[in-house]
């Protein structure tokens, strides 16, 4: 049962002479420092063990559904696989600021925890922004200090120090950013963190173009920047220049060949562009990562190579039985072959991994609830395609095709208004097909 979310609305800080001090809140002999994300009160751990800043499927649903996330906000998946796998594909995603006692740090990578309970952690992808810290425990106080990553003067508390790539300036909104780092440009047209600093604060207003020319004039600088070469990428990707996004990704590898991870983000911008045997060369080049299987069995399955699809789902299976996603994909391919009860079986399994603490993949239950529902209707079981459906749709309301599907399970089962209000409320959120069947089966 997924519990409700909790926001403690307490910050208490001061600025002294370069030094931030928070006061951070004990409960249940853990103590939390209060944030602001987004704008959104949330309280985390702060553990300097952690590489990354990680929230819970609570907390991401909750933001996704009230304005503090979109999807651009979501990095590492592609638009498709957004379509279709809502905060699934190993979902990481760029938290635009977190305010840490009037300190506000920008495009923190975060990760998505998949289950409802998991703590709030506070990590090193933000800690690396911060700069030097102090905890105290005895008075439950964490300290930030200017040490080493720039000049924080003494600061007004209703001033605004903004931290972005490590450096320090006084300031209040991203629009100041840009004007800030235009005339540090002006006066020194050589300022590589003038040009990180309004690139960044571009891609975060998605000015990509803007983006890209600040990250551009970097590498012209220093053909090697790995981070301008990264940022440049993404911002053409969310610019819907794949292209252009697939040829950064490759120079950073061309300049490290370790960094084989990024075949993984390339394979993803070539399945957006349906070219999925190129998608497989890349998943093949990183088979070392679980993911990589995942990922070239969503590939084979769109290129009807569908048993090649199960094998690469067993293998992730076979090596971590939790892992969760691979039995969506599995539960897909078998629903396309029309093995029913093998379907619900797999999705079943993935719904209880997922419920559970063990889970290792980053989906939640929408997929495997809209899938076994459907191999539910093909069995006839209305009723328990209905509870699917509607399952799913209590994780993810905005979700057209579920209010499709549900729709026509309702009409299919003598439920006629209800299954005609679902047609229309798929037809608002951008199911054209819907109006198709409100006329067949709702005049």
């Amino acid at each position: 049962m997924k519990k409700p979310l909790i926001l403690l609305l307490l910050l208490s800080s001061s600025i002294v002479f370069g030094q931030t001090t928070i006061q951070m809140i004990k409960k249940d002999g853990v103590l939390y420092v209060p944030c602001k994300v987004n704008g959104l009160a949330l309280n985390f751990i702060f553990d300097t063990g952690a590489s990354n800043v990680t929230i819970s499927l609570t907390e991401a649903y909750f933001m996704l559904k009230n304005g503090y996330l979109d999807e651009n906000d979501i990095i590492g998946a592609s638009s498709s696989q957004l379509a279709n796998r809502e905060l699934t594909n190993s979902t990481a995603v760029l938290l635009k600021q977190i305010n840490i006692g009037g300190i506000k740090i920008y495009n923190v990578r975060a990760s998505i925890i998949n289950h409802c309970d998991a703590p709030l952690l506070l990590g090193q992808t933000a800690m690396a922004k911060l700069g030097s810290f102090q905890i105290d425990p005895v008075n439950g106080t964490i300290t930030i200090s200017s040490k080493g990553i720039g000049d924080i003067k003494a600061t007004p508390i209703d001033s605004t120090v903004v931290m972005v790539d490590s450096t320090t300036v006084t300031i209040d909104t991203l629009a100041e950013i840009k004007a800030y780092d235009n005339q540090a440009i002006i006066s020194d047209p050589h300022n590589e963190n003038a040009y990180y600093k309004r690139g960044y604060a571009k891609f975060t207003l998605k000015d990509y173009t803007g983006a890209i020319a600040d990250f551009t004039k970097i590498i012209e600088n220093d053909p090697k920047n790995r981070d301008a070469y990264y940022w440049r990428a993404y911002s053409k990707q969310y610019s819907q220049d794949y292209k252009g996004a697939i040829a950064d990704f490759t120079k950073i590898i061309e300049n490290d060949p370790n960094e084989k991870s990024l075949y993984l983000l390339i394979g993803d911008v070539k399945s957006i562009l349906k070219d999925f045997s190129g998608a497989i060369a890349d998943y093949n080049k990183d088979l070392q990562d679980l993911e990589a299987y995942v990922k070239r069995g969503d590939a084979k399955f769109q290129l009807d190579d569908n048993y090649g699809a199960i094998s690469d789902y067993t293998k992730v299976i076979d090596t971590n039985p939790e892992y969760d996603e691979a039995y969506v994909g599995r539960g897909d391919v078998k629903r396309y072959l029309k093995d029913y009860y093998g379907a619900i079986a797999d999705y079943t399994k993935a719904i209880d991994i997922n419920d559970s603490t063990k889970s290792i993949g980053y989906m939640d239950d929408t997929e495997a609830y809209e899938g076994r529902g459907k191999a539910k209707w093909h069995l006839n079981d209305n009723n328990g395609a209905i509870e699917d459906f509607t399952k799913a749709i209590e994780i993810y309301p905005k979700k057209a095709n579920l209010y499709y599907y549900r729709g026509l399970v309702l009409i299919d089962n003598g439920q006629k208004e209800s299954g005609c209000f679902d047609l229309s409320k798929a037809g608002e959120l951008g199911y054209k097909d819907a109006y198709e069947d409100i006329k067949k089966y709702c005049q």
